[in-house]
């Protein structure tokens, strides 16, 4: 205020220096941590739904806080404050430990609709704020991700060596070996890295080999998914006048009897191979939808 507004008034003009509020921002910052202290015996009660869970948490944050002018805020002694913080939540640390598993199960996406996705979250939102709970959170993930990882049966990490696209035989369906999973863990890991959240290396190199290969998965997911529909968008009596287009597409991936098919011979770790073969199958897909088109 004295830093901007006061500067364009053109009579009693503030002189010197601006404000130093970092008093009142500390007085604030305060406030907002002891409210949501007080917060957290109702939210853990909500979620737990259990008798006397929020008489406990409430008991032990007294405890934990009992000699101290909570309100009473002196920036030299705000050290006193945070090692209270600390022993209360060290205290704590078994009934979040509780919480933590029920709180990601209400929210699960499966199980919310998205217009009360934001609803949730505010209404947690002092449990899922507090330092301590957001650690336990991000571990928890990371575990589960870097398992998810070295799993050798259904691993979410790209395997280069192997092959960039499968025809199911028994379904007659094309799958990308880039997988949806996989796009996932690249969106959040941006979230968290841009949150100057540490990510343990295990899963920065799968994501740093994800975002090399990135833009070949997407195309090969929308020409995969063009091949899997194609027959839902033609008119059965149109499909005989497009069969030299389908012809040619599926020479790309059905192998003939006693040879390879180009997907088996292509890998990800050759990027001018793959980007041949890519273009192939984009010029093959673009001829047999613009035909289709054409019919229509």
């Amino acid at each position: 205020m004295t830093g901007q507004t006061w500067k364009r008034q053109v009579e009693d003009a503030w002189r010197g220096e601006p404000v130093d509020m970092k008093y009142l921002q500390g007085f604030k910052k305060r406030l907002e941590e002891v409210l949501s202290l007080k917060q957290l015996g109702p939210q853990i009660g909500l979620l737990l739904n259990e008798r006397g869970v929020e008489a406990e948490v409430e008991k032990t944050i007294e405890t934990a806080m009992r000699n101290t002018a909570v309100l009473a805020y002196n920036p030299f002694t705000e050290h006193n404050w945070k090692s209270k913080v600390l022993v209360a939540e060290k205290a704590l640390d078994h009934i979040i430990d509780r919480t933590i598993p029920v709180l990601k199960s209400r929210l699960q996406p499966n199980k919310l609709e998205s217009n009360h996705l934001t609803a949730d979250l505010e209404k947690y939102k002092n449990f899922l704020c507090r330092a301590k709970i957001k650690e336990k959170l991000q571990n928890e993930r990371c575990r589960e991700t870097i398992q998810a990882i070295d799993d050798p049966s259904d691993s979410i990490a790209l395997e280069t060596k192997g092959k960039i696209m499968v025809l199911e035989q028994k379904r007659g369906t094309l799958n990308v070996n880039y997988s949806d999973r996989l796009l996932k863990l690249l969106k959040e890991v941006r979230q968290l890295a841009s949150l100057g959240l540490n990510i343990p290396s295990k899963i920065i190199n799968c994501v740093n080999q994800g975002e090399k290969f990135y833009r070949y998965g997407v195309v090969l997911k929308q020409i995969a998914h063009f091949y899997n529909t194609i027959d839902q968008q033609m008119l059965p009596c149109q499909q005989a006048l497009m069969l030299d287009e389908a012809i040619a597409f599926e020479r790309l991936v059905i192998p003939k009897k006693n040879e390879e098919s180009a997907i088996t011979r292509v890998t990800w770790e050759d990027p001018k191979q793959l980007e041949d073969f890519i273009a192939k199958l984009q010029a093959a897909s673009d001829k047999l939808a613009n035909h289709n088109r054409f019919l229509m």
